[in-house]
């Protein structure tokens, strides 16, 4: 436990005028008035790089969905489409990570508190589940179908 837990911080009930024990489990905060243009610029990058990214892997998706609906499910060109949308939303977590981890080491550079420690990164991790998901059934789909291919080389 952190010293946040047996010692919290306190703020004022309007209500009784009262002060109520409080610990902060998110908090933006500003530091010094300059803007800083790279994190700007990496965040800005990072931001259209992701927005292109998903869009590309919703179209590969879409593609997927529509030749499924045409009753192509185990062919070669399905397990590509799998194979190109894990990797783009798996590269896409990774321009949603960069951002973060240059903000976090640059905060942790210049700003501390007493009592309470910063959080490396609050991760959404959903892109990189769905990208190693998508890159496990385009193997699964793969192995069947070389399985299908020596099957029929045998008959």
């Amino acid at each position: 436990p952190t010293i946040a837990m047996i010692k919290p911080d306190t703020i004022i009930n309007a209500q009784s005028k009262e002060k109520v024990p409080v610990m902060y489990t998110q908090m933006a905060v500003r530091i010094g008035k300059d803007v800083n243009y790279s994190y700007l610029i990496i965040s800005s990058s990072c931001s259209l790089m992701n927005t292109l990214l998903t869009i590309s892997a919703l179209i590969i998706f879409v593609m997927l969905i529509l030749s499924i609906n045409k009753s192509q499910i185990f062919e070669w060109k399905n397990v590509r489409r799998l194979r190109w949308l894990g990797s783009l939303l798996i590269i896409s977590f990774l321009f949603y990570l960069i951002p973060q981890v240059v903000n976090y080491w640059g905060l942790k550079e210049v700003f501390a508190l007493d009592k309470y420690i910063i959080a490396p990164l609050a991760l959404q991790a959903t892109d990189l589940l769905l990208g190693l998901g998508c890159l496990i059934v385009a193997e699964t789909f793969a192995i069947g179908l070389k399985m299908k291919e020596e099957q029929e080389l045998t008959i």
